[in-house]
This record gives C-alpha cells, structure tokens and sequence, in this order.
C-alpha cells in the first residue's frame, strides 16, 4: 500500500494519521505522542510505524512549531533539530515536505465542519468571502492568513507573529512587560500568550500582591481562576484575555479578515470560558476610530486538535511551489 503519513509536530505533542491515495486520511490510524518521550520525531515516526504495522511510506508532510526555511529544522519551543534527509531516511519516503504547523491550520479551514466551530463573537461566517486569519496559541503563538485564489486554491503564508514584541497600554502591563523581559532584551508575543505565559503572568501577579502561588501550571491556574479558588489566577485570566484580544484585534486591522478569525490550540480551547466573557470582545473592538470595523470581522473558535493534519493532506496534493 502507498500511504502518506501526516504528522503535527508541536512543542509539546505530536501527532500522526495515514493518508492513502483515493480514501482519505484514515481515521483509526491516528496516534499522538509526547516528545519528552523521545529522543528526536525520527524515533517516534519509528514508534509509530511499529504500531501501525507498515515499514514504510511514499509521502510525508509534516506540520511543524517552527519556521520551515531550507532542509533543516530547529523546532522554536523543544529541543529537536531533524532534516527532510533524516525523515526521509526512516520513513522511506522520497517525497517529504515541511510546512509551519499555523500553514497547515489555514489549509485545513477549508474542510472543517459547522461542529469543530464554536462561533466566539461578530456576525457568522455565511456568506462571507474574504481573507481568513487563522491564530494558535499553545505551547507557543503563532498565526497564518489565508487567501483564495480565482480558481478555489487556497493560498496560506504563516508568520511569526509569536515573535513580534509584546504591546502594552498601561502602567500596569508595562511593569508585566519589564517582567517577561528580565534577562532578555525585550518582552515577545509569545511570552505572555502561551501556556507558559498564563504561568508567568499567575507569578508576576502573585508576585506583585505578596501573593503565596497556590499553582505551578497553566491548566491548574485556569481551572483554579474558573472556579474562583484564586484571586490570583483570577486575575491572570484578565490580563491574558485582555492581551489576546488586543493582539487580535492588531492582527484583524492588518488583514482585514473578513472570512473569519479561527482560534486555535490548546490554550485557547482551555481559555474558551474566558473568551466567552465580554472582556475578550470589549478589548477586541477597542481600536479608537475603527470600532464599528472591527465587528465586521467573525470570530471562531477551533476546537478540533486534529484540524492541522487534515490540512496536511490538503497542502500534500498542492503544488511546492
């Protein structure tokens, strides 16, 4: 048999599915693994074929939590380092391909379903055309925009919006800032809008309040903050909605999204009780002059942690190029 193998590589987890020409990815062949439980993707993809039973594969496309320059990748947020000829190697394939795992998401909004959609805030996605901006927060931040060409095809450029320094609009996040930044040269994105965020941001608040932590983790401060166990946790969900929104609402200004805003990833699905709230909204259409703009923009969110190899088997049937 040909198969593909499609994988989503991200800081934390990594997941796989086979694909075969003429069926489609093949849903009971889906596993996901933790990296810390290997040394390098190479021995997972190893891990993985034992499992499934196959030695080989004609196709690989992989999602990756990384810029995707050249033959070689440094994954931003683990300790990887792997080349399309080291994949190539253990997979058996002639034909591998590495795309940002926020390019895969932008590929896959294309076939999602009403169900792996829950509609966050301004009007519905029906009967809207337009670019579309796709955002994942979790491990780390990052977003892609999307665009359709006349033919159908779906054009995605990923950025490193993770990257971008962090900005601020009060005395009090500019101290959150100078915080994030010690022993750095500057506060990014993606030091408050990440799972680390959330627990950097519990620290400075507790911190700045001779506040004892009561939590060491992201899930147990957002769990703590929902059940009002902790003022403290409490208060870290505001400032990172707050900070999200924003961000969002940055990035909605520079692309004029009019095809919807999707957020995805494993902290804003954990997050979704606090997006929810008017704070996240609010925040959003605070853009002076262009409020009554940014309601135009439909906002979802993903809550399909699999959407990003549906979009890898999309981007395999695309041209490289």
């Amino acid at each position: 048999m040909s198969f593909t193998l499609l994988a989503d590589i991200g800081g934390t987890n990594t997941r796989f599915v086979l694909a075969k020409e003429g069926h489609g990815i093949l849903s009971d062949s889906y596993e996901a693994f933790p990296n810390s439980g290997a040394s390098s993707p190479e021995v997972l993809i190893q891990r993985y074929f034992q499992n499934q039973g196959i030695e080989s594969c004609k196709q690989v496309v992989l999602a990756l939590a990384a810029p995707t320059y050249g033959e070689e990748i440094v994954l931003t947020n683990h300790d990887w380092r792997f080349t399309i000829k080291s994949i190539s190697a253990v997979s058996g394939a002639q034909d591998v391909r590495f795309i940002n795992d926020l390019e895969a998401l932008g590929y896959g909004l294309s076939a999602l379903k009403s169900e792996q959609l829950q509609h966050l805030a301004g009007p519905s996605i029906s009967g809207k055309n337009g670019p579309r901006v796709v955002v994942g927060a979790g491990t780390g931040f990052n977003a892609a925009i999307v665009t359709q060409a006349a033919n159908g095809d779906h054009h995605v450029k990923a950025m490193e919006v993770g990257h971008m320094t962090l900005t601020v609009e009060t005395q009090d996040e500019f101290d959150l800032w100078q915080y994030l930044a010690q022993g750095r040269e500057r506060a990014s994105v993606e030091r408050a809008l990440s799972g680390l965020g959330i627990e950097q941001i519990y620290q400075w608040h507790c911190q700045k309040n001779a506040y004892k932590p009561l939590h060491i983790n992201a899930r147990s401060i957002s769990s703590a903050a929902l059940n009002k166990a902790d003022p403290m946790a409490e208060k870290a969900m505001q400032t990172f909605v707050h900070i999200y929104a924003r961000t969002v609402g940055d990035l909605a200004l520079a692309f004029l999204p009019k095809g919807g805003i999707f957020l995805s990833g494993s902290v804003t699905r954990a997050m979704a009780p606090w997006l929810q709230g008017s704070g996240f909204f609010d925040c959003f259409l605070a853009k002076g002059r262009q409020r009554d703009l940014m309601r135009q923009f439909p906002i979802y969110i993903l809550q399909d942690d699999q959407a990003a190899l549906l979009g890898c088997e999309i981007a395999a049937n695309y041209d490289r190029n």
